[in-house]
């Protein structure tokens, strides 16, 4: 169920752009989220998630770790813009009513931008991943 009140707190994104439902957990490394698809999705087309919204689903999920962090911190979430996305793979795209587990692994961060994994599971099954760069707005 999505906790809108939460997940305002840690990322910038509002309704309709929103594709997280639910922060999960956080720690020194990983972060992980949940998105259930919906058939109203602006990212669904023919009946499945497109890979715009894989990909806004993992920048969101990457944003909820930076402002879970900085919010423990006593501070405001900075915005963060996309630097660049490599390695981009997904091997299926979900349908509504399924449920996405998106888990980012922070891996460093240089000079203001911060250096993640993102991958997709539905069903315990990896569909899809990337590897970002994040430049933080401050």
């Amino acid at each position: 169920m999505k906790d809108l009140k939460k997940i305002y707190e840690l990322i910038p994104q509002r309704l309709p752009m929103v594709m997280v439902d639910e922060h999960l957990h956080t720690d020194k490394k990983k972060t992980l989220t949940r998105f259930a698809v919906l058939p109203d999705s602006m990212f669904c087309e023919d009946g499945f998630l497109t890979e715009a919204g894989i990909l806004e689903n993992m920048a969101q999920s990457a944003a909820t770790r930076l402002g879970f962090l900085y919010k423990m911190k006593g501070g405001i979430p900075p915005v963060g813009i996309i630097a660049s996305l490599q390695e981009i793979l997904i091997h299926s795209f979900p349908k509504p009513g399924d449920d996405l587990i998106t888990e980012i692994t922070f891996n460093d961060e240089i000079m203001g931008i911060t250096l993640v994994d993102c991958k997709i599971l539905c069903n315990n099954i990896e569909i899809a991943f990337c590897k970002m760069k994040i430049l933080l707005r401050k």
